[in-house]
């Protein structure tokens, strides 16, 4: 009663209260696996979700100036990198920081405003097409430096708001899977790009931006009523972004390759020895390398964490003597992990969570990776602080050692890239004509607490002995812990282990590649015809276009779990269960 709904500021409780409220259905934690509505079972505030919905509202709206024909000039490498750090920021469990989220929110707006000065001053006002003529368009977004204001305002394109006012939920359930589509091939680019900003020659440029175009005219799309308003264009949409997704995968991994050496299969050491050290966490290989050369001769030993255990696969990494070991596990298990390092930890990418009390001084963050209060670096040449910081800090003793549990400091092995699959394509086809090999597991993906995630494990555990089991990404850890790996032993008159370690979860490429080049030495028409299962376990948004490149290759019969992403609506799943026989995870027995 006592709010004055026109004003555009209204101080009242009631208004605060409906600022507060939340719709955020990207992943696979939230809660009931349909949407987190008050705060996020990541962390994240109702403010910074509201903000992270503005920020793919405002990128859509940028791009649908800059595939302006006659625009050809207006498209910079500041405008392309700032869309993969913002949209790479607006994962799940990646920035946490509503400072940083004004700051692109400000940068976007200033983007726009130079491109459509350019735009109005070189093309007639009234041949505008209509999407940029209208003012509701994403296009022609509001920027206000209040933040209460940009709130307010962004509360008009969080999924609840937009959902009630489109007219076919089917189609709505396309258009939020393409966006988090879109947001896991950014994320995926931007770590190709680290790599190119390292050395210009890890990719050829012409194929880079040939990327960056398909992302710009993709996000454009996501926001042209002709495209987002049937079902058949969406679908098709979705499919060009798993297969803009295959291409940068297939540069990540070469660039990989040509800086820090074909991986090889390497035994990954996950004890501590004493001494100062760092830890550091997340995908980026290049800033472990950075850290690396750094602290080489200074008496500080680095450490590995979560996706970063692939590292050691690397010649390049490898050779660093003070690359001591991989510590701890998953991301998920971060605050435990970090919790008892006794060292300073970096954390490049994904995934972040909240930071307890007891070690938030010891963390840094990088590049899109962000938390309120913790130190965040904008460049790896700022890493000498925490260099400084791990001179200073206690580092391992010899009594802090001794505490581990000793059933989680043995090795494991890693490197399985498709190359040396490949190498090993005659002994592979021999076990099959012998019939000591029967079945390939491909089982990965993201993993989190949830304890139904137990059925990937159960899986592996009860395959057939004539099974070969590929895995990536965190997932892995599941299928390190008591040793398993080893327990599995190797393919029957073979030297090849039964569980191969291929990567992060950006090296399925390894996977597609091994399939796709075993189906033609089998001489089979297609994977498809292939003894291949794949049972994919997914959380944020990477796993989301993960799937969507393997739909786009005509991939049959993955099976995906815990659940089925909640922004899917019934009829949606049954057109990909139609379509691509995709299928929900049961219980493992009888899904084997």
């Amino acid at each position: 009663k006592e709010c004055d709904w026109s004003s555009d500021v209204c101080s009242s409780d009631l208004e605060d209260l409906l600022l507060s409220e939340m719709y955020c259905n990207q992943c696979q934690q939230t809660v009931n696996g349909t949407a987190c509505t008050t705060v996020g079972v990541c962390g994240k505030n109702p403010d910074v979700a509201a903000l992270q919905d503005l920020i793919i509202h405002y990128n859509k709206g940028l791009c649908k100036w800059l595939v302006e024909p006659e625009l050809d000039g207006a498209v910079t490498e500041d405008i392309l990198n700032y869309i993969l750090v913002s949209t790479f920021a607006t994962l799940t469990n990646v920035n946490f920081d509503e400072k940083r989220f004004l700051g692109y929110a400000r940068k976007c707006a200033s983007f726009r405003d130079n491109v459509k000065a350019q735009y109005e001053s070189e093309v007639n006002y009234q041949k505008r097409s209509e999407d940029l003529v209208n003012d509701k368009h994403a296009a022609n977004f509001i920027f206000n430096n209040s933040k209460k204001y940009l709130i307010k305002y962004a509360r008009q394109f969080g999924v609840d708001t937009r959902k009630r006012e489109f007219k076919n939920d089917d189609v709505f359930s396309l258009i939020e899977m393409a966006t988090y589509g879109m947001k896991g091939l950014c994320a995926y680019f931007y770590h190709a790009e680290c790599l190119y900003n390292e050395n210009n020659r890890a990719y050829d440029n012409s194929k880079r931006m040939e990327v960056y175009g398909k992302i710009l005219r993709l996000f454009a799309d996501l926001c042209t009523d002709s495209v987002i308003t049937d079902l058949n264009t969406m679908l098709t949409l979705n499919m060009e972004i798993g297969k803009v997704n295959m291409m940068v995968m297939g540069l990540l991994d070469s660039a990989h390759a040509r800086i820090l050496g074909t991986p090889t299969p390497t035994k990954v050491p996950t004890l501590p020895i004493p001494g100062k050290c760092i830890l550091v966490s997340g995908h980026d290989m290049v800033d472990l390398l950075h850290i690396l050369e750094l602290t080489e001769g200074k008496g500080i030993n680095v450490y590995t964490h979560g996706e970063l255990f692939n590292a050691f696969s690397y010649p390049e990494i490898r050779k660093f003597k003070h690359l001591a070991a991989n510590f701890g596990s998953a991301w998920y298990n971060q605050q435990v992990d970090f919790d008892i390092f006794p060292g300073p930890i970096v954390l490049t990418t994904n995934c972040l969570i909240k930071p307890k009390s007891t070690y938030k001084n010891k963390l840094y963050t990088l590049h899109c990776v962000g938390w309120p209060g913790v130190k965040h670096l904008e460049s790896s040449k700022e890493l000498s602080a925490v260099v400084k910081q791990a001179k200073i800090s206690k580092g391992w003793t010899t009594r802090e050692i001794g505490k581990l549990d000793p059933k989680l400091c043995t090795t494991h092995m890693t490197g399985f890239h498709h190359s040396v699959v490949l190498s090993l394509a005659g002994t592979v086809i021999d076990s099959i004509n012998k019939g000591n090999l029967t079945d390939i597991y491909l089982v990965g993906g993201c993993d989190n607490l949830d304890p139904k995630r137990g059925y990937f494990r159960e899986v592996v555990e009860n395959v057939s002995k004539t099974s070969l089991i590929l895995t990536l990404g965190c997932g892995k850890y599941r299928l390190l812990n008591d040793n398993l790996d080893e327990r599995l032993g190797n393919i029957k008159e073979t030297a090849i282990p039964r569980l191969l370690d291929m990567g992060q979860c950006n090296d399925s490429y390894s996977a597609l590649i091994v399939a796709t080049e075993l189906a033609k030495a089998l001489k089979v028409s297609s994977v498809n015809d292939l003894p291949l299962h794949l049972v994919i376990s997914w959380v944020e948004q990477k796993a989301v276009v993960i799937l969507l490149t393997l739909l786009s290759l005509g991939i049959q019969g993955i099976r995906i779990g815990p659940n089925l992403p909640g922004f899917l609506t019934k009829n949606i799943v049954n057109v990909l269960v139609e379509k691509f026989a995709l299928t929900p995870v049961s219980s493992a027995k009888s899904d084997i």
